[in-house]
């Protein structure tokens, strides 16, 4: 069948569990199910939707009075796969009175997906008709005063899974607070707007040979924003926000002012794992630096797996400036218009 636009996709599909409980239990833990699409049978009777409660996490779905062994409980719903068209189930109780003749419906309903019960038990096509038209269902027998008949029904609709999902454990494994979407399982543990974390430094004056200890800002020129937390500085040391794998990428620029050629000048990007006792190179940015008052640039890029941010095992970072003679330098801020020396950090993702 050919379509105008995007061709619709199914996005809520019907699921059915069963349940075979050992002891007595009230409490049944679901897949998760759209609270307006849930049929509960126990033993093949349909529950009266006073006969459980789902849950606000839309997964327990608790017994007002409690199965046994031997019961067979099955619990019906549907959940959303996708976006796009979707399907979604509806079910409508009504006790049975004095003068009814038949139920009046609240919403449109295709016959060929509509199935109706009488005090639990499914009726078959013979025992009653449906007037699309009216929304009523007619009976070919009346019901008896006090009977209850259960009209569930299926139609094209928008159809969401409230969060958090939980896993058939009862853990939650997608949830939501304030905006924030977490999603848990073995292998990732991620808070999706804190995943991220880019920031950037740089100096603000020059520096000479030796640990890059003063001069260090977070930029601040207009159009700059950070992501996330940002990193911490403590005389040219910078500590992490959160574990995670980074990329850090530095940018250097040397000069040779008044202390001659500088063959071989460099910074290296140093990573310390015992919280500063010892650093090691991870990288070297090597250039000369000729000529009076000529400048260079030199830029790397390094992948830091971050496991600790804190204790003994501590993950962070520092710059050594190398081979920078007496009266050469590294640049710093020249005026306040621009950067010149500086990195940027980002977050790829979790640690490894």
């Amino acid at each position: 069948m050919s379509y105008i636009g995007n061709q619709p996709v199914l996005q809520s599909t019907q699921f059915r569990e069963e349940f075979f409980p050992s002891s007595s239990q009230t409490a049944f833990i679901t897949g998760g199910f759209h609270p307006s699409a849930v049929s509960v049978a126990r033993n093949g009777l349909l529950l009266s939707e006073s006969d459980y409660t789902m849950g606000s996490d839309n997964v327990t779905i608790t017994l007002a009075n409690a199965a046994v062994s031997g019961d067979v409980v099955v619990i019906r719903g549907n959940r959303a796969l996708a976006l796009g068209v979707s399907v979604s189930e509806s079910r409508v109780e009504y006790t049975w009175q004095s003068g009814d003749t038949t139920v009046q419906l609240n919403a449109d309903v295709i016959p060929a997906y509509t199935d109706v019960y009488l005090n639990g038990v499914k009726l078959v096509a013979a025992d009653y008709s449906i007037n699309s038209s009216t929304k009523r269902v007619s009976f070919t027998e009346t019901p008896s005063i006090g009977d209850v008949i259960a009209v569930v029904h299926r139609n094209e609709t928008s159809a969401l899974v409230g969060l958090p999902l939980k896993d058939s454990a009862g853990n939650s494994i997608l949830s939501e607070s304030g905006g924030v979407v977490t999603l848990k399982n073995a292998s990732v543990d991620e808070t999706f707007s804190g995943m991220m974390e880019v920031d950037q430094w740089y100096l603000t004056g020059t520096v000479g040979d030796g640990v890059i200890t003063t001069n260090w800002a977070r930029n601040d020129f207009t159009g700059f924003a950070k992501i996330g937390t940002g990193l911490t500085e403590s005389s040219g040391v910078f500590s992490f926000p959160r574990t995670g794998v980074y990329e850090i990428i530095p940018s250097f620029v040397f000069t040779e002012a008044t202390g001659g050629d500088d063959n071989n000048v460099g910074v290296f990007t140093r990573v310390s794992v015992d919280n500063g006792t010892t650093y090691y190179a991870i990288g070297h940015m090597q250039t000369n630096s000729r000529d009076n008052n000529n400048e260079t640039t030199v830029s790397s890029s390094y992948i830091i797996n971050v496991n600790s941010i804190s204790g003994a095992n501590k993950v962070t970072f520092n710059f050594l400036a190398d081979s920078v003679t007496s009266g050469n330098y590294v640049v710093g801020l020249p005026n306040t218009y621009y950067m010149r020396s500086n990195f940027t950090i980002k977050r790829l993702g979790p640690a490894q």
